[in-house]
């Protein structure tokens, strides 16, 4: 059944099962599978063909403005795991407006921070990103996107797109 999503009520960030609480935004990664051009004879051009089995760097972000002790957590050495819980309305076809909880994992490596810039009357706004070879998220308790790059796993609605690359193997 389609609904209409609404704007984000509210959202918690956790920082290796700590809430991370300044959080302002929160970026995540954007999914690339790089391609191959390939030309020749027969072909009218050039052909962009994907390379499902590779995905390119993802990169997640929390923007934390005044983090303040939280520093200590956001950049630290070793991996990281990440959790983030969203929480919206949105309408359903019978126009009744029905909360909905997406959340997003990510399992990775702090790689940067961006500070802000310092102004009378500003407020810093931070960004921590992580390079991350994890993600996932799950909408209403049922899993929509799974990317493993270590575990060679691109899942999407329950489908592993790698699967018949593994068989082959």
């Amino acid at each position: 059944m389609p609904k209409i999503a609404g704007a984000v009520g509210a959202f918690k960030v956790l920082v290796d099962g700590a809430e991370i609480e300044t959080v302002s935004g929160v970026t995540t990664p954007d999914v690339e599978i790089p391609a191959t051009e390939v030309s020749g004879a027969g072909i009218m051009g050039t052909v962009s063909i994907p390379n499902f089995g590779q995905v390119g760097a993802m990169v997640f972000a929390i923007t934390a403005p005044g983090a303040g002790a939280q520093r200590g957590i956001l950049m630290s050495g070793g991996e990281h795991s990440i959790e983030v819980r969203v929480a919206k309305n949105v309408r359903a076809v019978d126009g009744s407006l029905v909360p909905e909880g997406t959340k997003y994992f990510a399992s990775g490596y702090f790689s940067k921070v961006s500070g802000g810039d310092i102004a009378v009357g500003g407020r810093p706004e931070d960004k921590y990103e992580y390079s991350v070879y994890r993600f996932r998220e799950v909408v209403d308790g049922r899993e929509t996107v799974l990317i493993d790059q270590l575990r060679h796993i691109y899942q999407t609605g329950g489908v592993n797109h790698m699967e018949p690359f593994d068989r082959l193997l």
